[in-house]
């Protein structure tokens, strides 16, 4: 990088250099040393050009803060990079706390810089006596009264709010997803858990907003479900994401990875491909998108070489929009709680829909029944599948595998044109791992998955 030139004023201190191609996919820190009676910390950052002189695609700079104790926040791939802290306010993607004396980090985030390159960037930080007004936005509970008790319960994964990269608020976020009849939504902003504080008062009513976090590395993203703090998502030198993974989990945590063929940020962590993960989102937005059948197909063959593993999916919502064939993960738990949905979440209780529903089981000589994500201990007899709602035209495809053979086949594709009940003889599965089905539209676009039932000898949870 080039040299970095320092200013120190009376309440402050500026900085101003210029990143190079050689910066791509570093954390450029500016260090501050703050005073002790401190009780505002302003921090503004401007960079120019903001995109080549050719293409419409943008560089794509953030800041984060830490204090000397650890993260403060960031607010990322969001055009306001103006940061405002003290003890009681806090500007979105930040936390509010005191204003400690000692080393604060400014850390200049290069997600993308595009040839040629040469971004001049300033970066102003200046601390006051005087507290900024705390706006409290009033935050209502949303909807009726929910469901409580065992059931299915419908729900997105994945959503973001104007403490990272969206246009609207906390409670806008929940607001819509009681229109879409969501029962569960979790809000996963970009490396920053700023938003989780509103949650409390919007949980009074039919949809549960539950905590998460879309960790946002520069060589791809994973959602943290779960989450009550900040997750650190710089993997740095002598680091893995395989040891991030397993910190995650130990934590009670689910982690999902997220898009994972994604053109603009695809998975690129060889000791997680898919190592300790266990789950993957393998359909994020609208079907439509070409790196959603990419994702499938990649967690088939993860499939197919052993690795147990569950399907996600989320609808990534950064605002009011259309969606076009989005999928919703519909999830058997307990309760509609955090906690239940990602204990059965865990447990691959689950299957994706954009409107169809679907049930599969696998029958066992001694008449027992295992469901989607379940292991089955001994010979099956038979599979049933029952499906609802699917559209005209639509067709049932049953996958399976056999040992060492990475990837799927297809072992029966049924037309569907109603409500339809099938059983599969179990002559079709005798040397096969796992079961999957899918439901594809007339277009051949994806519009329910159910998550595997696994034919093997391993112990069983069942419920």
């Amino acid at each position: 990088m080039n040299h970095i030139t320092q200013t120190d004023k009376k309440n402050g201190r500026i900085f101003e250099g210029v990143l190079t191609l050689n910066d791509f996919a570093r954390h450029v820190p500016h260090e501050i040393d703050v005073p002790e009676g401190v009780a505002v910390l302003r921090v503004h950052f401007e960079y120019d050009p903001n995109s080549p002189p050719a293409g419409g695609v943008s560089h794509q700079l953030s800041i984060s803060v830490y204090d000397p104790a650890g993260a403060r926040g960031t607010r990322h791939n969001n055009n306001d990079q103006s940061v405002v802290l003290s003890a009681d306010y806090a500007s979105p993607g930040y936390l509010p706390g005191p204003i400690a004396g000692g080393r604060w980090v400014v850390e200049i985030d290069a997600h993308r810089i595009l040839a040629p390159g040469l971004i001049r960037y300033r970066i102003a930080a200046e601390w006051g006596a005087d507290s900024p007004d705390s706006p409290a936005p009033a935050i209502a509970g949303i909807g009726a009264r929910k469901r409580s008790g065992p059931g299915w319960f419908r729900g997105d994964l994945h959503g973001h709010s104007l403490h990272s990269d969206a246009c609207w608020s906390v409670e806008r976020f929940g607001v819509d997803a009681q229109r879409r009849g969501l029962d569960f939504a979790f809000l996963t902003d970009h490396n920053t858990i700023s938003g989780l504080g509103d949650l409390p008062a919007l949980n009074q009513g039919r949809t549960h907003i539950f905590a998460g976090v879309e960790l946002t590395t520069f060589f791809g993203h994973a959602l943290v479900l779960g989450t009550d703090r900040h997750i650190d998502w710089r993997i740095k030198d002598g680091e893995t994401m395989a040891a991030r993974v397993a910190e995650i989990q130990a934590d009670g945590m689910l982690f999902v990875i997220a898009h994972p063929r994604r053109t603009d940020c695809p998975w690129q962590y060889p000791d997680v491909y898919p190592g300790p993960a266990t789950h993957v989102e393998v359909w994020n937005r609208a079907w439509r998108i070409p790196y959603n059948e990419h994702a499938l197909q990649l967690y088939y063959g993860w499939l197919g070489r052993g690795y147990k593993l569950f399907a996600t999916c989320g609808s990534d919502t950064h605002g009011p929009n259309g969606r076009d064939q989005t999928g919703y993960n519909i999830v058997f738990a307990h309760a509609l709680t955090q906690r239940e949905i990602l204990t059965a979440m865990k447990k691959g209780r689950s299957y994706l829909s954009s409107g169809p529903e679907l049930g599969v089981e696998a029958h066992t000589e001694t008449g027992e029944k295992f469901g989607m994500g379940q292991s089955v201990p001994s010979p099956i007899t038979s599979v049933s599948i029952r499906t609802r709602r699917a559209p005209p035209g639509s067709t049932l495809r049953l996958l399976s595998a056999s040992p060492g053979n990475a990837g799927v086949r297809l072992a029966h594709e049924v037309r569907l044109n109603a409500d339809a009940n099938f059983e599969f003889d179990q002559a079709d599965f005798t040397w096969n791992t796992f079961l999957i089905v899918e439901i594809r539209d007339a277009d051949r676009r994806l519009c329910a998955l159910s998550n595997p039932i696994f034919l093997s000898h391993e112990s069983q949870d069942q419920e």
